[in-house]
């Protein structure tokens, strides 16, 4: 026999593998196992099959259409537009917001567990000023 008929039989024996797996229902807990359950009949059981490894040509393939997609849809610049019912359109640093949050966190802190209403509305307010 030829060599490489024999490696194609042995990968396709070896993918058409496929693993029983059964749940049991043990003391309230629901348990997965490949071995039948010892209480009894399992809840449910059914053939576990291992997720094929891709193709060069797939992988290749997913490739070209990620590269695609990054052509067509650039990553955003870092300052965005949000848009606010009623207002104009704001432009704002993402930065400014990630800042303003971290301020906050620091006073939260510092605070501890005697952390006042007042001031968690102050710092409240700062980010959602910051954020918009």
């Amino acid at each position: 026999m030829d060599v490489r008929l024999i490696i194609a039989l042995m990968a396709l024996a070896a993918t058409a593998n496929a693993q029983q797996v059964h749940k049991c229902v043990e003391g309230g807990n629901a348990i997965y196992q490949s071995a039948p359950c010892s209480s009894g009949a399992p809840v449910k059981s059914w053939d576990a099959h291992a997720a094929a490894d891709r193709s060069v040509d797939e992988v290749h393939r997913l490739e070209r259409i990620r590269r695609d997609l990054a052509v067509r849809n650039p990553p955003h610049d870092r300052r965005r537009n949000y848009r606010v019912p009623g207002r104009t359109t704001r432009t704002v640093a993402p930065t400014q917001c990630e800042a303003t949050r971290a301020q906050r966190a620091a006073a939260y802190e510092k605070a501890g567990m005697k952390r006042s209403f007042q001031l968690s509305s102050y710092w409240d307010n700062r980010v959602q000023q910051a954020c918009k």
